[in-house]
């Protein structure tokens, strides 16, 4: 027996179950909607006649039972008509918000606190032969543990920017005859952009001591944190101006200016 503490133990939720079919619906609001179908068509049939009853069965279980892409259809449907109405109707002006500062490496908080983040992107570990995931997650692990308090990692996702796939201005308009190609081209390059996500990881860093000696640790711990990613293998990226505010802006902190 050694005296040495366990290793940490972390719990993974339950798995979320796919949700219950009732007969032949996708779920019990499915089946819901359709026995409001078919109340509905039996007092049309009250009025009309009993044969009228019947398109409403059908278009209702139709429109209930068939679920593609998990949803049924009488929602795709409803989602079409809502973008049509969304496309023909003139636009709503809206109220513009106050764009966030254009500079700084070091955003300002409420508190007085002052905010470093690094962006990050990740390392396909999948891929890589089992002593090199083996290393990588060492080396993950020696990171944390170096870090003190006042730190924490935010993971989702941001769009895929079109910008790398755009043709150079050199093949503008102006130059090339070709300019409807040049807007097709452009046109399907924002569109599958907008579709693509990529993985985004910011290490967010803060210091709740406003003085000199405070930011000058908060560099400090900044540079020795980036040093730790690039021995991964990573190529961290300072966020500053539009960048820095959008990243706090996801924490949820309120930002007060930059500097």
């Amino acid at each position: 027996m050694t005296d040495e503490p366990l290793p940490p133990v972390v719990k993974l939720p339950a798995p979320v179950e796919r949700p219950m079919r009732l007969g032949p619906f996708p779920s019990g609001r499915a089946a819901l909607k359709f026995v409001l179908y078919a109340a509905a068509g039996a007092l049309v049939a009250l009025v009309i006649g009993p044969l009228a009853w019947v398109p409403f069965l059908g278009v209702g279980f139709l429109l209930t039972a068939y679920a593609p892409q998990g949803r049924p259809l009488d929602e795709h449907v409803g989602n079409f008509v809502r973008w049509s109405v969304r496309r023909r109707s003139p636009g709503i002006p809206r109220r513009r918000r106050p764009r966030p500062p254009t500079g700084g490496t070091v955003a300002r908080i409420a508190g007085d606190r002052r905010v470093v983040v690094l962006g990050v992107g990740g390392v396909p570990v999948s891929f890589l032969p089992p002593d090199a995931a083996r290393r990588l997650f060492d080396e993950y692990r020696v990171l944390l543990r170096s870090l003190d308090e006042g730190w924490f990692l935010r993971v989702g996702t941001e769009p895929l920017s079109d910008r790398p796939f755009r043709l150079p201005t050199a093949y503008g308009p102006d130059r090339a005859p070709d300019s409807a190609a040049r807007a097709g081209y452009d046109e399907m390059v924002r569109l599958l952009c907008r579709r693509r996500r990529r993985r985004a990881v910011d290490v967010v860093l803060w210091s709740p001591d406003p003085s000199v000696s405070g930011r000058t640790q908060l560099e400090s711990r900044a540079r020795a944190v980036a040093d730790g990613l690039r021995s991964m293998g990573l190529e961290p990226e300072r966020r500053q101006g539009r960048s820095l505010a959008l990243a706090v802006a996801r924490v949820g902190w309120p930002l007060e200016g930059m500097e």
